[in-house]
């Protein structure tokens, strides 16, 4: 290999060197410049305050709970309290003047 050659190789790699700083410097900035701002958390303590009542309704809809849309099975009567379709509890007498299967009545004595 010549001087020449030597030279000339050198050369360039000198002259990649430079241009290929300059272009990551255009491509990627200054990293002086490149500051983030830290945005700083409060302490945790332990008291709790009361959640806002517009977003925690206790009366709101509970989405865990069954919905029955439109009638309770034969049977079952809707009950408000669980809000669930329940097992009809027979208040009325029956048929012979009885209290439903309950108590036995007396039989009138005709007086």
């Amino acid at each position: 290999m010549k001087n020449t050659d030597i030279a000339l190789i050198i050369l360039i790699a000198i002259v990649s060197v430079v241009v290929s700083y300059f272009l990551g410097n255009w491509i990627l900035g200054d990293p002086d410049e490149l500051t983030s701002n830290m945005k700083y958390v409060n302490s945790i303590n332990a008291t709790l305050d009361d959640p806002d009542i517009e977003a925690f309704n206790g009366s709101m809809r509970n989405p865990t709970v069954e919905v029955y849309i439109g009638e309770c099975p034969e049977g079952y009567e809707w009950d408000e309290d669980s809000r669930d379709c329940v097992e009809k509890i027979e208040e009325n007498p029956d048929e012979n003047g009885g209290n439903g299967g309950g108590t036995p009545t007396e039989r009138p004595t005709g007086d």
